[in-house]
């Protein structure tokens, strides 16, 4: 198969809210990051798939985050050496456009951006050869 290629992008959802949680001064605020990513494969044409990748930050039950901010943006691929393969780099390809528009969002709205990390290790634990994602 040839190699992955990115056809289109689109962005299913954005959204930031403040939540009026005010830290004080000294106050650690505990961001963690929740991913969640769904594959679908085109039935017309072989090695087509949509990936779509999301994000959310804050605003879970009990968060003293002052902020509820999210995103998923879903990427129209085509190829790969192997469906593993695809679906590992396609989500290396989406993370980064994921926190480039989260980052955008959080500047438009004014508040100091939350940048994501970069990642040094694939995202998802099933995705890592030795089961240590950023996301387990």
């Amino acid at each position: 198969m040839p190699k992955l290629t990115l056809r289109a992008i689109r962005t299913e959802e954005l959204h930031f809210r403040l939540t009026g949680a005010r830290p004080q001064a000294g106050d650690k605020i505990d961001l963690k990051p929740t991913f969640s990513r769904k594959v679908r494969r085109a039935q017309q044409e072989e090695g087509a798939f949509a990936l779509t990748l999301s994000v959310r930050l804050g605003g879970e039950e009990g968060s003293r985050s002052p902020f509820d901010a999210g995103a998923a943006l879903t990427g129209f691929f085509h190829g790969g050496e192997s469906e593993r393969e695809a679906v590992i780099r396609a989500t290396e390809v989406l993370y980064l456009h994921l926190r480039a528009v989260l980052a955008a969002a959080m500047s438009a709205a004014m508040v100091a951006p939350v940048q994501l990390p970069l990642p040094t290790r694939p995202l998802f634990a099933e995705d890592a050869p030795e089961g240590g994602g950023l996301v387990s």
